[in-house]
Order: structure tokens, then C-alpha cells, then sequence
């Protein structure tokens, strides 16, 4: 003789389904959250996408009116009176900001003369899009081997910037070799040229 089947009860019926609403709920929270924590952080950028924004930015030429488009790192300017060259390269350094990154690298260019002057640029980087925002000078003919991130406070930090010149006994046609840095301060994606020391 087959068993008859236990009939469930409304109030069972109700007490599963308020369960289950209540288990879907949380779920649905839980990954706001996790959706509205991911929003807000920056995208993570690899290496190879910095350099290759960089490389292919829109530059304006450190004490000149030209802005030129690079290619590969590098572009040429020219007018009646001047013409030159510019070009970014390593080491390139990047810091984390509210909405995206800082990123520097290092900038020279001619103007036609024996002359090499080398800058330490800065990028804004935002949603994947890279804009300009000035240039540090370092000096001429010099070698930046490393660019970091020194100290930090609300919305400023400093960048360190440690190079190789020449003692000024050498010759500008001497390897550099003699080990200096120099600091300057980033506040809101700006650099501030510290005042001269009297």
C-alpha cells in the first residue's frame, strides 16, 4: 500500500519563501557593495599601457610655445628661428590618485645647439586618457636614474628625483658621474617650482 504524501503547510510554504526573499536580499547588498567599492577605486594600468599613453602624448616644449603630438616617444619642431626635438623616456614612475594616476617621465630636448636639457615631466592619467601637466627641469646633459615618491600629506606629495652630473671642474663633454637629487612638491596633479633660496 503506497504512502501518502505529507502535505506542507501554508505557513511552511511562507516561512521558505521569506527565508529565500531575505537570502536574495543580502545577496543583492553584498554586491552593491562589492560593485560600489570597485567604482570608486582607480582602474589598475599596467606598465605597457603607461608608457605606450605616454609615448604617445601631447607635450608643450619646455621654455618654447610649441606643443607637438608624439610618436614613439619622440617628435621634431621647427619655425623660422628654431628647430629641435623632444622626447620622453625612462624611467617612467607612477603615483595613485583619487581618480587615476600621476605619472612622470623623463623629457628631453634640443633647440638646435650642443645643449641637452632634461626635464622630469608630468602626465594626469584619467579613465585611460593621458594630459600633460608640466615639466621639472633637471639640467643639461644629465642622466636621471631614478624618480620616487618622497613624502605625502592631503592632496600634495613630494618627488625625489636622484640623477647623475658633473663636478665643476669636468667638461660638459665628460661623462656624467657625480651623484645629486632634487625634490619638488605635486599638489592636484601640478608641479610646484620651489621658490630660490637667497
Amino acid at each position: 500500500m503506497a504512502k501518502k504524501k505529507k502535505k506542507l503547510s501554508k505557513k511552511h510554504h511562507f516561512e521558505s519563501n521569506k527565508l529565500l526573499i531575505i537570502l536574495l536580499l543580502f545577496l543583492t547588498f553584498v554586491l552593491l557593495i562589492v560593485y560600489a567599492s570597485a567604482k570608486s577605486k582607480p582602474r589598475s594600468i599596467s606598465e605597457k599601457e603607461i608608457v605606450g599613453a605616454v609615448n604617445s602624448s601631447m607635450v608643450k616644449v619646455p621654455d618654447t610655445s610649441f606643443v607637438v603630438s608624439l610618436t614613439d616617444g619622440k617628435a621634431e619642431f621647427s619655425d623660422s628661428e628654431t628647430q629641435g626635438n623632444v622626447s620622453v623616456s625612462e624611467p617612467y614612475y607612477w603615483v595613485k590618485t583619487q581618480d587615476g594616476y600621476d605619472v612622470f617621465s623623463v623629457m628631453s630636448y634640443s633647440t638646435g645647439g650642443l645643449e641637452e636639457f632634461v626635464n622630469v615631466a608630468l602626465f594626469q592619467e584619467t579613465k585611460g586618457k593621458i594630459t600633460y601637466k608640466g615639466s621639472f627641469p633637471i639640467g643639461d646633459r644629465v642622466i636621471v636614474s631614478g624618480i620616487e615618491k618622497e613624502s605625502e600629506g592631503d592632496g600634495e606629495y613630494m618627488i625625489k628625483v636622484n640623477y647623475l652630473d658633473r663636478a665643476e671642474e669636468d667638461l660638459m663633454s665628460d661623462a656624467p658621474s657625480l651623484e645629486k637629487s632634487t625634490s619638488f612638491e605635486v599638489i592636484s596633479h601640478q608641479i610646484v617650482i620651489p621658490a630660490p633660496s637667497q
